[in-house]
Parts: C-alpha cells; sequence; structure tokens
C-alpha cells in the first residue's frame, strides 16, 4: 500500500504541474499531500470496519503495523476495500487538482 501511495502522489504531483518545483516545495507537498491521502484512507477504514475489527485496527496501529500488514488487514475486513481506496484517493485527487488549478501561474 505504501508503494501505490508513492506512485498516487508523484502522479499527482506531475498532475498539478508541481513535479518540476524546487526540490523543498516538492518534497514539503509530497508530505502534506501523503498525510491527507492516508488520513482520508483511515476515515474510510473507520467508516467502514465493524467495531471488533476496529480494535484490531488500532492494535495493529498501535504496534506501528507494517503497510503490508495493514493492507491485508483492510483486505480481509472491508469487502472491495481496493475499488473504496481507489474512489476515496481519487476523490481527493480531483479535489486537490481543483484547487491546484484556481492557483496563478508561478
Amino acid at each position: 500500500m505504501a508503494d501505490l501511495l508513492v506512485a498516487f502522489i508523484s502522479g499527482l504531483l506531475e498532475k498539478a504541474g508541481l513535479d518540476k518545483a524546487p526540490e523543498p516545495l516538492k518534497s514539503e507537498q509530497s508530505h502534506v499531500l501523503a498525510a491527507e491521502a492516508s488520513k482520508r484512507l483511515g476515515l474510510l477504514a473507520v467508516k467502514e470496519l465493524s467495531p471488533e475489527a476496529l480494535a484490531e485496527y488500532a492494535e495493529l496501529v498501535d504496534k506501528a503495523g507494517s503497510p503490508g500488514e495493514l493492507a491485508e488487514f483492510f483486505q480481509r475486513n472491508i469487502p472491495d476495500f481496493e475499488a473504496k481506496a481507489t474512489a476515496t484517493l481519487k476523490k481527493f485527487a480531483d479535489e486537490f487538482l481543483a484547487d491546484a488549478a484556481k492557483l496563478p501561474p508561478a
């Protein structure tokens, strides 16, 4: 899942025209976008998980589960997780790109 987010963020920066930005700005934007994408996926998980699975998720997060463990957990506990995660990330990308288009050219 971490590789998926890296590819998603890279593509988003490119679509927004930030892939050619100075490295400090590009790095900062990558961190901001990754945090927001992770937050939105976390909200998806909270909304979709049963109370029992939510408790298991909290334990996994507390023990700093690997991205692979988290991906497997979501696949197991959220029906159609990949489709829901893709829709969540697409909505975020659309919102970000719409906001980026409103900015004046650099």
